[in-house]
């Protein structure tokens, strides 16, 4: 666990003092051209068997997928 992570645990009063001192008091975002921000997500999910494909030819081509 990181510091911060650990401080925040632990001492979490201290942490939002901490946090709050270096986070900007205003903060103002939009996006292109003054346009709201839109948000998109998307998950992917696999199945073992689709994993193990990947891995299998991860190995044999000696190229990494991350």
């Amino acid at each position: 666990m990181g510091w911060l992570a650990k401080q925040a645990t632990e001492n979490p009063v201290a942490f939002m003092a901490l946090l709050g001192k270096l986070l900007p008091s205003d903060l103002q975002v939009s996006g292109a051209n003054g346009a709201p921000i839109m948000s998109i997500s998307a998950q992917a999910v696999a199945t073992p068997e689709e994993i193990r494909r990947l891995l299998r030819e991860e190995r044999e081509s000696g190229e990494s997928l991350a």
